[in-house]
């Protein structure tokens, strides 16, 4: 009897595995490979991270992903760098998907697609509601200055959100002068920003950009200290905040787009930098700088 019932065992065992093997081969039948392969470990709800980078994935295939995406409750990253998605993608992914119904993934990649500042309106009521993703890379998008514009408005409600990279998206100094008002904001209302890292290498900020940058960082902690005196019950802690910008894009200066001034560090770091420094060899040790 015993033996028997082993041999039952394995052949329901052997018969699920089959039937699990013919499913996967139904599932997405018309996809392209390796997209399909990759829509099927998100259906499986089995892995961590998923690499979608250089796949041409267009407005069509977004609507898939951001399809299997709703259920799946595992993945935390996804690169989707170098693709081909247009602000319709944006809605499929951000507006149709991540805005409420995903509440998992933590990092999304999106360098290099095709967003434009039009894809940045649902990016902003994604944000808005958002609860759950920490780390936002539009790189190379042609976001320009009124992209950047509503990321910050969405940054004014969102507290989620921790790294933002930016390279390389045509941001100007007026871009900048918003980004900073927005930042002062921070410090003034709450004696902290909730953002730890924004990139914004490979922009055509300018030296006023830089000058503004520069000047935020000591004047907002100045204020952000006296308000902590005068409100002797409210001691605000100090976040760090890594802040990186460079005066120009890839398409001008240097080959590595290093012309001009670059300045990075955390936020003590960050603060000892002297506006007349800008245009020096040297800046407090901590900080990364490139100069002319």
């Amino acid at each position: 009897m015993a033996s028997k019932q082993t041999t039952q065992t394995r052949k329901v065992d052997l018969r699920s595995q089959r039937q699990i093997e013919e499913d996967r081969k139904k599932l997405f039948t018309k996809v392209r490979e390796p997209f399909r392969q990759q829509l099927i470990e998100i259906r499986e709800n089995i892995l961590d991270e998923l690499d979608c980078s250089f796949l041409d994935i267009d407005d069509k295939d977004a609507e898939l992903l951001s399809r299997e995406l709703c259920n799946n409750t595992q993945i935390k990253k996804i690169d989707l760098r170098f693709n081909k998605i247009s602000p319709l993608g944006c809605k499929l992914l951000f507006e149709d998907c991540l805005e409420t119904k995903n509440t998992t993934l933590e990092e999304l990649l999106m360098w290099n697609n095709k967003i434009g500042c039009d894809g940045c309106d649902t990016i902003y009521r994604c944000l808005v509601a958002n609860k759950t993703l920490i780390t936002l890379d539009l790189s190379e998008n042609r976001l320009g200055n009124d992209g950047f514009f509503k990321l910050i408005k969405a940054l004014e409600v969102n507290h989620t959100l921790r790294n933002v990279i930016l390279w390389s998206n045509g941001i100007t100094s007026a871009g900048i002068q918003i980004f900073v008002r927005f930042l002062k904001t921070e410090y003034t209302e709450r004696g902290f920003t909730f953002l730890n890292c924004v990139d914004l290498q490979y922009n055509n900020i300018g030296g006023v950009g830089d000058k503004l940058l520069a000047n935020m960082v000591v004047d907002s902690i100045s204020k952000h200290d006296s308000l902590v005196t005068l409100r002797s019950a409210y001691q605000a802690p100090k976040k760090s905040l890594s802040l990186t910008w460079s005066t120009t894009n890839l398409d001008e200066g240097l080959e590595d787009g290093s012309a001009n001034t670059i300045a990075s560090g955390n936020e003590d770091d960050i603060l000892k930098l002297d506006p007349s420094l800008i245009i020096k060899d040297s800046v407090n040790a901590g900080v990364k700088y490139h100069g002319e």
